[in-house]
């Protein structure tokens, strides 16, 4: 049944009683028929057509076409961190960081908040991913927050946000 919408556009109730937006206004058959094989005959054309005046590239052949693809995922690389271990949130909320904020990063990281390595260098925060089908789960970096240390470890990058799966800690001695 077609009804129409207080803004002039028309229904058709479903058997559900829900209203489905008609896709078309034209109520004889014999237009919605040739719809959709106008659309399909349109894809066609742009998915099968080339030349100058259509506006649509010729197909690469799959030796070209996979030396220009972006790979999928990112290639992960061996590196060593040298830096501050933070908690991310309070980092990134305050840049909250150092002694003073030690107790605070340690109930936060036990009550599962991230933590992470503000690389020294850099000023770079990288965020500490747990392998998690490794034997020993636990969070290596929880011994050493606020503290200056070496992380070695893999870098993944997933869009902007720089992590590192973390492989081994050491503690610095020295001045900051």
């Amino acid at each position: 049944m077609r009804r129409t919408h207080r803004k002039g556009r028309s229904f058709t109730e479903a058997p559900e009683n829900r209203f489905v937006a008609c896709p078309h206004e034209t109520s004889s058959p014999r237009s919605r028929a040739r719809v959709p094989w106008s659309l399909a005959a349109l894809i066609w054309l742009l998915g099968h057509a080339s030349g100058p005046g259509l506006g649509v590239a010729s197909a690469a052949s799959p030796r070209e076409e996979s030396a220009t693809r972006p790979t999928s995922k990112p290639q992960p690389t061996p590196i060593v961190l040298r830096g501050e271990v933070v908690d991310t949130a309070c980092f990134v909320m305050g840049g909250r960081k150092g002694l003073e904020h030690k107790q605070c990063a340690i109930a936060c990281a036990r009550s599962g908040q991230d933590l992470g390595i503000l690389d020294e260098k850099t000023k770079t925060l990288y965020v500490a991913v747990i392998d998690r089908r490794e034997e020993h789960a636990k969070n290596p970096l929880l011994p050493y927050v606020a503290d200056r240390v070496q992380v070695r470890g893999t870098r993944v990058d997933r869009g902007t946000l720089p992590a590192v799966v973390v492989r081994s800690v050491e503690r610095i001695s020295g001045a900051r």
